[in-house]
């Protein structure tokens, strides 16, 4: 026994092994003959490429018991021609490299630029925002009573001097027509940075426009080429002609326009719409008459408007009751106010006239 156990470790173990082995112990070891026994096994089993059992597995290189179990339980692999697998065993992974993380970038956001402080103005109790500002003041014959020049020239003093820096600014005068201020006879300057009529507000502008309204009065006006009376249209269209357009306009004047009274505009009206009913036929009286101020005033908020960007008209009444309607009509279809300025020089401003 101990010679066939010592042959079967040199040969794989077989299934069809063991049964063969088995079968011939069997069958001769009770005739007691072992010698064929240990002579016919191996012959048979090397054609077969099959061993007998062993009782304890170890490897052809004598390797430790754990190698021979696992070839034992790859044995079936090996038959079909199959390549076993290594024993796997188990790989650490490989360590991260440890990145700090990047600091935060911190980015400010942008200021958004600083928005433009808005220009404020105020001539006679209207006030305006904006920095383009036309003055059309009246010039006629009348501005020589009670006082009506001294309070113009003060308040024009006033309102000018305290605009800022970034605003610009033009005087219109107008009686019968119209001019800018640096164009009244005898008394005409140049202002270098002018530009399109607008004048920057700068000290030594200032200086220049209030030595020309202190020098050039109402009366030496009057007496000039330039033609009397009082002609609003001559000025408002001046100033609304200006390119870039006013942003503000500041309108004063002391007495109704040279156009037909408002009583006799009405009587011609009557007498078209009489006569237009009983015959059916207009002698258009009231096209020949001319139209009234305030039909006047609201010619000049079209004129205003069609361009598509309406200036601001604020309107001012030196001591003209009269003309508080008209002026009304004009500061309320420009989006402005309008001031009425008393006989003890008192201003009341009123926000719209229905």
């Amino acid at each position: 026994m101990k010679i066939a156990a010592s042959i079967s470790r040199f040969w794989p173990r077989r299934l069809i092994g063991r049964e063969i082995f088995g079968f011939a112990r069997v069958y001769f070891s009770g005739r007691g003959c072992w010698m064929p026994v240990l002579c016919a096994v191996p012959c048979l089993l090397l054609p077969l490429g099959c061993s007998p059992p062993t009782s304890e597995p170890v490897d052809i290189e004598g390797e430790p018991a754990e190698k021979s179990r696992w070839y034992a339980a790859h044995n079936g692999a090996m038959d079909q021609g199959g390549v076993p697998p290594l024993p796997q065993s188990p790989v650490p992974p490989l360590p991260q490299p440890s990145v700090p993380p990047l600091p935060p970038t911190s980015v400010k956001p942008v200021p958004p630029p600083p928005a433009s402080a808005a220009v404020h103005s105020s001539f006679f109790g209207n006030e305006g925002t904006g920095s383009r500002i036309a003055y059309v003041i009246d010039y006629s014959g009348s501005m020589l009573e009670d006082g009506r020049e001294d309070l113009l020239r003060s308040e024009l003093t006033r309102s000018l001097t305290s605009l800022p820096e970034k605003a610009n600014y033009t005087v219109i005068m107008f009686m019968a027509e119209a001019w800018r201020h640096e164009k009244s006879p005898a008394h005409e300057a140049n202002f270098s940075d002018e530009e399109d009529g607008w004048i920057p507000a700068t000290p030594q502008n200032f200086s220049t426009s209030l030595q020309i309204i202190r020098n050039f009065s109402v009366e030496e006006a009057n007496q000039s080429s330039l033609m009397g009376g009082t002609n609003w249209e001559s000025g408002l269209a001046l100033a609304l002609a200006m390119r870039p357009k006013p942003d503000v306009v500041y309108f004063m004047t002391d007495g109704l326009t040279d156009s037909v009274p408002p009583d006799i505009a009405e009587a011609a009206q009557g007498i078209d719409g009489f006569l237009k009913e009983i015959t059916g036929w207009s002698p258009e009286l009231s096209k020949a008459v001319g139209e009234t101020d305030e039909q006047m005033a609201l010619r000049m908020g079209r004129l205003n408007a069609a361009d598509g960007r309406r200036a601001v008209i604020h309107a001012v009444s030196m001591m003209e009751p009269k003309a508080a309607r008209a002026l009304g009509t004009l500061a309320r279809e420009n989006s402005g106010t309008f001031s009425i300025v008393s006989s003890d020089g008192m201003v009341k401003v009123v926000k719209a006239l229905e």
